[in-house]
């Protein structure tokens, strides 16, 4: 029999069952403490996927460990929550080369946007050789559907200025409520006009803890496949891609329209199973360097490998003072 303080006695299987219950209540409280963490934490938003390229959910946090220049740190926090909602702003490549395009995208959109499992709010960026947001933050998914009806393909001009478009939105996620952050491009072109640089955007990428998904349009295989030093249009479009991987997102080069379906499904349980882990802000340097950075996870026994995706190096911005 034990005795607690303000209870009366109680068998030894109730007092196990009462124990268990507080080192819960108090570890979920630690473990879901990161939506409402300190700015000062450093926090990454990881996807861990299997052979298969399904994200795998349940990894408990001591499976997780981060390298910052192959030192290795214990993951304090953990969190992976498939119905927290997410900010998501769609950046639509509306230049000349999209306009046969445009139509198939804007259906599979309207798909994507009207599921019951991405909830949250939404806003919808256009670009070409100008930026636009043709709809700010809303939870109200037909208005993001109406403003893409209303695209006019008769005035889609023939540049594009990607890198420029991809920091305008990430500068709009100051405004975001949701921990959750994405962004989905959409593009077929390359970009030689963007004033942005590509380190610029990393920078602004770890800032708002934003994911990036692009979704690369080619016509061909030979297009998919092309080098930097065949084209250099393209190199905003490798810019784009490593910019995508450094996030923890993912860059998906398609030469068909039908494949669009099958890709907005690996983005929404990408998303849905997204975690974030968090790291004592005694053991982040501040000093302004860029680390190397690497997280590992630990497979259950006799499976397959599995594959994180999550940024590949940290900018140690100083703290303000």
């Amino acid at each position: 029999m034990y005795q607690f303080r303000g209870l009366k006695s109680i068998s030894r299987s109730s007092a196990v069952y009462f124990i268990a219950a507080i080192i819960f209540f108090f570890t979920s409280k630690q473990l879901n403490a990161i939506d409402k963490i300190q700015p000062e934490i450093f926090v990454l938003p990881v996807t861990v996927t299997n052979k298969s390229g399904e994200p795998v959910k349940g990894i408990p946090h001591d499976h997780f460990t981060v390298f910052i220049d192959k030192s290795p740190h214990e993951v304090n926090l953990l969190r992976q929550d498939e119905d927290l909602p997410v900010s998501l702003t769609i950046a639509l490549d509306v230049s000349g080369s999209m306009r046969a395009k445009v139509s198939k995208v804007r259906e599979t959109l309207k798909a994507f946007l009207l599921q019951d499992t991405l909830k949250g709010e939404v806003s919808l960026l256009t670009f070409n050789d100008e930026s636009q947001f043709m709809q700010d933050w809303t939870e109200n998914r037909k208005e993001v559907i109406n403003n893409l009806a209303l695209l006019d393909t008769s005035k889609f001009k023939q540049t594009s200025r990607l890198l420029d478009a991809c920091n305008k939105s990430l500068i709009h996620f100051k405004n975001a409520k949701n921990q959750k952050k994405v962004i989905l491009i959409i593009t077929d072109s390359g970009d030689l006009n963007s004033v942005t640089k590509a380190d610029e955007l990393r920078r602004l990428c770890q800032e708002q803890n934003v994911v990036i998904h692009t979704i690369a349009l080619f016509d061909s295989a030979d297009d998919r496949n092309i080098t930097t030093a065949r084209y250099e249009s393209y190199a905003s479009n490798k810019q784009i891609e490593e910019l995508s991987f450094f996030s923890g997102g993912t860059y998906f080069p398609i030469v068909s329209a039908r494949e669009l379906e099958s890709v907005f499904s690996k983005i929404t349980s990408y998303t849905r199973y997204q975690y974030f882990i968090g790291i004592e802000p005694s053991i982040v340097n501040n000093d302004g360097k860029r680390y190397r950075l690497e997280v590992k996870v630990l497979s259950p026994p006799g499976s397959n490998k599995l594959t994180v995706r999550s940024r590949d190096y940290y900018y140690a911005i100083p703290n303000k003072k």
